[in-house]
């Protein structure tokens, strides 16, 4: 597959980013030494420091990052770091000194020396897999903003479904699909390549896959767009399988001679570009894959909360079309919101289910509409539907379907800056085009907007964040809301005993955690039930 090309042999480098899915992202532990790095609390750590504080200025990036990074602890430091060494691992159009240089750099900020002879600091290692484009440099800092969602998203799935995500393609993707913002951050690509090097091509943008498909396939550019990472892969993987049934014995990469020229050629080249012999293969007909149904048992399985409680949050999304879940961190509130989405659905369809994650810069331009610039114009400004906006078409053309919108951290948000109209508009009586309006941002001429009847809202909420006092009430009237509570029962230990936990450890741990949870119960000076200890 994409494990050589014709020059190089990849293997070493997609070892090391085993390594890193094994020890760092599975396992917490430091890719340069022993000590745990990549924990929750430093992953947060960074969030606060990076992506809640972005440096618009006119500094250059390490800088800027020196700067964010002033007052974080030396471990998260040493784990921005081993964050940026992840980023750089693919693109090959960073120098490997150049890699290293920053990667070093930014390391030896938490008070510790990184020597630059490292083994996962070699050449051989930072050469790269392919070419990340100029947009790589010039976005670099967003790549690292996805990894921080990314890792801090994953960190909180149970060990064994982090294990499974890393081996199973599908649920690769589903759980990617549950992040907010993707965009056409080419890290989701890079991660996607390192996790399954014989499954995915050395390409970190969805634009290359379409350019090779259009140019084999003769696929139709209206189609391909219309294609999301699972058909580009299944074409891309069908393609090079029959191409290695033409080419027996020829190593082929599709960045090499004889493809590339198929759909690539060199424009600079004056006698125009070499084109290979036809190679001819047989459309391919990408099947979605099949939906999987979605039962109370499947839902209760996945849980650890009684059928009775689930079946309370079901009735009251049903009955409300608008929930809230809150509780203290730990206890699952996103997992049971996707979970929750599954079951009023029926089926396991991620195509209706789309999450985002509120934070204090959220806008009604991201939300709802907004204007944003137009690179055609020359300057201009183009007005665009925010990601809710484009949800509630997808809803209003399937009006049969359920859909759901989950809400990560509800309460981070400005809630009246984001809904703006919105307000009225979720009301569960106010659906439907009889009561839609006309938004902020639309001429008098343009469609009136409304919500759909079959889109619905779960929003999460953090009972230890301090920001929960800005929920207003006119945002509680429109919500159901319901609490979660830290779960050691008899389902917590079924779960550890089927893990091989021995029964002594089981019970001694939740009894300790479920006599802490009293005492931090207790303390409503400073804690509260709000900062009690999750089972997740």
């Amino acid at each position: 597959m994409s494990r050589q090309t014709s020059l190089r042999d990849l293997s070493p480098i997609i070892t090391a980013a085993e390594t890193w899915f094994r020890e760092a992202a599975i396992n917490d532990r430091s890719v340069f030494g022993a000590e745990p790095l990549w924990t929750p609390a430093l992953i947060h750590e960074i969030r606060q420091a990076f992506v809640e504080r972005p440096d618009i200025g006119g500094d250059n990036f390490i800088s800027k990052l020196r700067g964010q990074l002033a007052d974080a602890s030396s471990g998260a430091k040493r784990l921005m770091g081993e964050m940026l060494w992840i980023t750089l691992l693919f693109p090959s159009n960073v120098k490997a000194e150049t890699k290293r240089s920053l990667v070093v750099e930014v390391w030896n900020l938490g008070g510790t020396t990184l020597p630059p002879t490292h083994p996962l600091l070699s050449d051989a290692l930072l050469e790269g897999i392919g070419s990340g484009g100029q947009g790589f440099n010039n976005y670099r800092w967003k790549e690292l903003v996805f990894l921080v969602t990314w890792i801090e998203r994953f960190k909180k799935l149970p060990d064994t479904e982090r294990k499974a995500v890393i081996a199973d393609y599908d649920r690769f993707l589903a759980f990617t699909a549950t992040l907010p913002e993707q965009g056409y951050r080419q890290l989701r690509h890079m991660l996607r390549f390192f996790a399954f090097p014989d499954r995915v091509e050395r390409m970190c943008s969805s634009s290359e896959r379409r350019k090779v498909l259009a140019a084999f396939r003769q696929t139709p550019a209206r189609e391909l767009k219309k294609w999301g990472d699972r058909e580009l892969d299944d074409a891309m993987l069908s393609l090079r399988r029959e191409l290695e049934a033409a080419h027996p014995n020829q190593r082929l990469d599709f960045y090499d001679p004889p493809l590339k020229q198929r759909w690539q050629p060199d424009e600079d080249d004056p006698d125009g570009p070499t084109i290979a012999p036809p190679i001819i293969v047989a459309p391919v007909i990408v099947q979605p894959a099949p939906i999987a149904p979605y039962t109370e048992a499947d839902a209760h399985a996945d849980l650890f909360m009684s059928a009775e409680n689930l079946a309370e949050l079901r009735d009251q999304l049903a009955r409300k079309k608008n929930l809230v879940i809150q509780g203290p961190p730990g206890v699952g509130k996103t997992f049971v919101a996707r979970r929750l989405a599954y079951l009023l659905m029926g089926v396991k369809d991620e195509s209706r289910v789309e999450i985002v994650q509120f934070h204090p810069s959220m806008s009604y331009e991201d939300f709802v509409m907004g204007l944003r610039p137009d690179p055609k114009a020359g300057g201009g400004f183009i007005l665009k539907p925010g990601v809710f906006h484009r949800f509630c078409q997808q809803a209003r053309e399937n009006p049969g379907q359920p859909h759901v919108f989950i809400i990560d951290e509800i309460n981070r948000g400005n809630l009246a800056k984001i809904f703006g109209e919105l307000m009225m508009l979720i009301e569960s009586d106010k659906r439907g085009d009889q009561h839609s309006v006309t938004l902020a941002y639309e001429s008098d001429t343009a469609p009136r907007f409304s919500v759909p009847p079959n889109l619905y809202l779960i929003g999460t909420m953090n009972t230890a964040d301090r920001s929960l006092a800005l929920v207003d009430y006119a945002l509680r009237r429109r919500f159901a809301f319901v609490g979660l509570e830290p779960e050691f029962g008899d389902r917590f230990k079924t779960h550890l005993a089927a893990r091989a936990c021995p029964p002594e450890f089981i019970n001694g741990l939740c009894d300790r955690l479920k006599n802490l949870n009293e005492e931090i119960a207790k303390d409503t000076r400073s804690l509260g039930p709000g900062y009690q200890i999750g089972h997740s």
